[in-house]
């Protein structure tokens, strides 16, 4: 016999419960927002979707969330990170999988701070990358797409905010 619950809307037995969570997919990722010393951000195009967005990718079972981020950057951009800092969580749809139902992606942004190296414009994972404006990437993007929210989450300051960019180093205060 299933055991009650207590839940937000009356009690639930446990073996629905059990069954509504067994239900789901879920798709840990990470992306980075990378900015230039003018303030351009860097935005990819995969080949795998052909789709532009900031460098992103699914988190490798045991590896971290900023471990993944790290890892994305050098993948698809031939950027080393030397210097990085988590700034929001968010999730949404992911159906980039061909034969699986769509998911939850679950996704670690981080703001890289200190890069260095040179970057590839293509290679095994991209098609293209450059360094736009963020109007320039919402125009790309489209103005509905996460990725542009995570932009302005990045590049969005206030009166107390402090930034300051030189050469391959940006600082949010």
């Amino acid at each position: 016999m299933p055991e009650k619950i207590p839940g937000a809307f009356g009690e639930v037995h446990s073996d629905s419960v059990w069954l509504s969570y067994k239900a789901q997919y879920f798709v840990p990722m990470a992306r980075a927002v990378v900015l230039n010393n003018g303030f351009r951000v860097l935005l990819v195009r995969r080949k795998v979707d052909r789709e532009w967005g900031l460098p992103m990718g699914l988190m490798i079972p045991g590896e971290s969330a900023q471990e993944c981020a790290e890892r994305v950057v050098t993948e698809q951009t031939g950027l080393i990170v030397r210097k990085i800092q988590p700034f929001v969580v968010d999730s949404g749809k992911y159906n980039r999988v061909p034969g699986k139902p769509s998911a939850q992606a679950i996704i670690f942004s981080f703001r890289v701070l200190e890069w260095d190296g040179e970057l590839e414009a293509s290679n095994g994972h991209i098609m293209d990358a450059r360094w736009l404006w963020p109007s320039e990437a919402r125009n790309i993007l489209g103005i509905f797409n996460d990725d542009v929210t995570a932009i302005e989450d990045h590049t969005c300051t206030d009166v107390d905010a402090n930034v300051h960019a030189e050469g391959n180093l940006v600082w949010v205060r």
